[in-house]
């Protein structure tokens, strides 16, 4: 019986095998992650010229230009969840402001204490890539080099995809303010 967890539900004693708790665990983290999945994606399509309602912008960065259509990525904040916006121009109104459609959401995991979002100064193996975002350890040097999990704006498929953080730092704007 050392094997088995026990549990008590009054006036019930009920014996629970690890493998099962373990099972019944990573079921109920998938199936939070695809819920959690699932909200970020009613954003997708959506066109805006403002956030609607109940969302925060956190700043953003443009892309290079691919074949005459702009791209741009924003962070934006619902609540305690952090995203990553993948968004496409669709025009400009008579002042300029930009009007976009939202082609990927990515939802950020939660950072740990000392890390942070490294966005649109990351290189990859020396190269300067503004596609890429990482959640990089703040080091007080001009570049963090320890990257936790890593990410980059794919626009010919029009969404985030994660990437192996070898080769990848990420500048330190801070550092020897």
């Amino acid at each position: 019986m050392k094997d088995l967890i026990l549990l008590t539900l009054s006036p019930w004693l009920l014996a629970i095998h690890p493998a099962s708790v373990e099972a019944l665990t990573s079921r109920t983290v998938a199936q939070t992650d695809h819920v959690i999945a699932q909200a970020g994606r009613t954003y997708i399509g959506l066109r805006y010229r403002d956030l609607p309602r109940g969302l925060t912008s956190l700043g953003g960065w443009m892309l290079t230009p691919q074949r005459g259509t702009e791209y741009g990525v924003s962070v934006v904040q619902r609540g305690n969840q952090r995203m990553l916006w993948l968004e496409r121009l669709i025009d400009r109104d008579a002042q300029g402001r930009a009007s976009w459609e939202v082609r990927d959401v990515l939802l950020l995991p939660a950072i740990p204490q000392n890390f942070d979002l490294a966005q649109g100064w990351c290189e990859l193996n020396r190269r300067a890539d503004a596609r890429i975002v990482a959640i990089a350890r703040y080091q007080n040097s001009e570049y963090s080099t320890q990257i936790r999990r890593a990410w980059r704006a794919n626009w010919q498929r029009e969404r985030f995809e994660e990437m192996p953080t070898r080769g990848i730092r990420c500048q330190n704007p801070g550092f020897g303010v």
